[in-house]
């Protein structure tokens, strides 16, 4: 079994930096499969580029990340302090679209849905807390 990692940064492009360092080294200490650990990243460093981008502007002073294993899965927790915003709200892309008919962004958000088994989103304590599952042995 994996052990727990937290991380408390701020949502610079420096406090991103070390999160991707430090996953990068916990996912080769718990011996992570290559897909799950890059999941595991992409993920966390899609959202932390989302909380520093928008949310840094209104507020947000920290990007908080917990990884906790449970049972055959990870469970991954990404806080931040800035405005209330909901994820799992935010439209989906248009995939099927031709290329100069979609929208900018959005696809950070579908690829955050698509790569993890559940997220759930929740507002307690003034902060956004966006929960994530990664199955062990997706």
């Amino acid at each position: 079994m994996p052990p727990a990692l937290d991380l408390r940064l701020p949502p610079t492009a420096e406090g991103i930096g070390t999160m991707l360092d430090r996953l990068e080294a916990y996912a080769e200490d718990a011996s992570l499969p290559p897909a799950l650990a890059s999941h595991l990243c992409l993920i966390c460093e899609e959202l932390a580029a989302n909380i520093a981008e928008h949310a840094t502007p209104a507020g947000a002073s920290l990007i908080a990340v917990t990884v906790r294993p449970e049972g055959a899965a990870l469970r991954v927790m990404v806080e931040d302090d800035g405005p209330a915003f909901d994820p799992l709200h935010a439209p989906a892309p248009d995939t099927a679209a031709p290329l100069e008919e979609r929208a900018i962004g959005g696809l950070g958000l579908h690829f955050v849905r698509t790569l993890a088994r559940e997220v759930c989103y929740a507002r307690a304590d003034g902060r956004n807390r966006l929960s994530l599952t990664l199955g062990l042995t997706d």
